[in-house]
């Protein structure tokens, strides 16, 4: 929704069961001024039930909307993705989130992105998180926390509140603070979801992690997207996967873990069986490591989603399309095991036909490639084909003793395909 648009939609908001959002779009920017807008719709009765906003608010803005955020009983969807400072005021907007997290009993997903409390005083807010009720997703992405935070944060843990999901990118803890809020997860048996991306330290991380998901916790998506996480750090996480048996979804996008990391998880994921979404860093997988999965799926009837960045990664195209075969087999295999109610009926009719298309494909390049072979050690692919075809009719011929005319004319129309294939594949940019 433009921001101009947000007093004309208010009288329909009232009536439906919408999520207001409202995005910046080129030079509209909701903020200071205009911020009056939303929190005049917000204070109206209205059946909102989600609220996204993208903004650059000062700490007036962020304090309006926490107030009328307070009372309100029908939305349960709050996301702010600011780009403002509170400068001074960050004690003053805490306060008022503080009552947000007391007061409101509606709000499950509550994200305040980018919202600056570096100098805030936070111990209230996470004994206030301790003792609430029904927030389930908290996303405190650069928020500007510093390491004094890490220890609250590991009280909230330990607390085994309501929260199922805990978002804290972009804050550089340092190895004290990463021990003290990981080592707080063992004893956690609700959260399953932790988002430590960008913590830009130097990959320690990665062997942090692995040390805990040992001791075989209830997590089950772990994002550590741009981390510095090296080829030694993803071999540690991969070994963790070995005693590991409720992962189930792995993003280390945007970390350089080399061939080595990417064969690493291709042993592990011969012997879990749980992990069904796994995400390696750009140029991780070479040909030794796409042929490591290719034959790793052979086996696995786990892994559905494995994001290596094909189009940048060099490797052999028939591995490439193993791992697509078994990737897509073992997503079919997932949707027809969750219930009818649970399972979209397009979904499982999309993910048959693309499984057929895939085995349908490698069964003609296995083909064509066998073909291949036979007129690379024959040197019949470099025949011209008027010189094949003046054979093709004749039995017991001296340059091809033994040969059948339909032998000739299967020999003819493979050559065609296959230098069909390979006009095709020299067209391409």
């Amino acid at each position: 929704m433009k921001i101009k648009d947000i007093t004309a939609s208010a009288s329909g908001l009232a009536h439906e069961n919408v999520e207001l959002r409202v995005r910046s779009v080129y030079d509209e920017t909701l903020n200071a001024d205009n911020i009056d807008l939303v929190v005049d719709v917000l204070s109206r009765p209205n059946n909102i039930t989600k609220v996204f906003l993208e903004c650059s608010l000062n700490a007036d803005g962020v304090i309006k909307l926490a107030k009328v955020m307070q009372d309100n009983t029908k939305v349960t969807s709050f996301d702010l993705w600011n780009s403002g400072g509170m400068g001074e005021s960050s004690n003053e907007v805490l306060a008022a989130l503080n009552e947000l997290v007391v007061k409101n009993t509606t709000i499950t997903r509550l994200h305040l992105s980018g919202v600056s409390l570096a100098s805030a005083d936070t111990t209230e807010f996470f004994k206030h998180m301790q003792n609430n009720k029904n927030i389930e997703d908290l996303s405190l992405w650069e928020t500007s926390f510093e390491d004094k935070v890490a220890p609250q944060i590991a009280d909230l843990l330990k607390a085994n509140t309501p929260l199922k999901a805990l978002r804290l990118g972009g804050h550089w803890f340092n190895t004290e603070g990463l021990t003290l809020i990981l080592n707080a997860l063992p004893a956690n048996t609700k959260l399953e979801t932790i988002d430590l991306s960008d913590t830009w330290r130097s990959g320690e991380v990665a062997f942090l992690f692995a040390k805990v998901l040992e001791q075989n916790i209830h997590l089950k998506a772990i994002k550590l997207f741009n981390s510095k996480i090296n080829a030694e750090g993803a071999v540690a996480l991969a070994n963790s996967l070995l005693k590991n048996i409720h992962l189930i979804k792995l993003d280390l996008g945007c970390n350089s873990i080399g061939n080595e990391g990417t064969l690493a998880f291709a042993t592990a994921l011969k012997t879990n069986n749980t992990l069904r979404k796994l995400k390696i860093g750009v140029y991780s997988a070479n040909d030794e490591g796409l042929t490591a999965f290719a034959e790793m799926l052979q086996t696995n009837t786990a892994l559905y989603k494995f994001d290596y960045n094909s189009s940048s990664t060099r490797g052999d195209a028939m591995d490439k399309l193993k791992i697509d075969i078994g990737l897509a087999r073992n997503k079919l295999a997932y949707l027809k095991s969750k219930t009818a109610s649970d399972t979209n009926a397009e979904k499982l009719k999309t993910a048959e036909a693309k499984l057929q298309q895939l085995t349908a494909r490698y069964e003609k390049k296995q083909k064509l490639s066998a073909e291949a072979n036979v007129f690379e050690e024959t040197g019949l692919a470099d025949l011209p084909l008027q010189f094949l075809a003046m054979f093709a009719g004749r039995r017991g011929c001296c340059a091809f003793p033994g040969m059948s005319a339909d032998q000739f004319s299967a020999i003819e129309a493979a050559q065609k395909e296959y230098q069909e294939e390979v006009k095709k594949t020299e067209n391409k940019p």
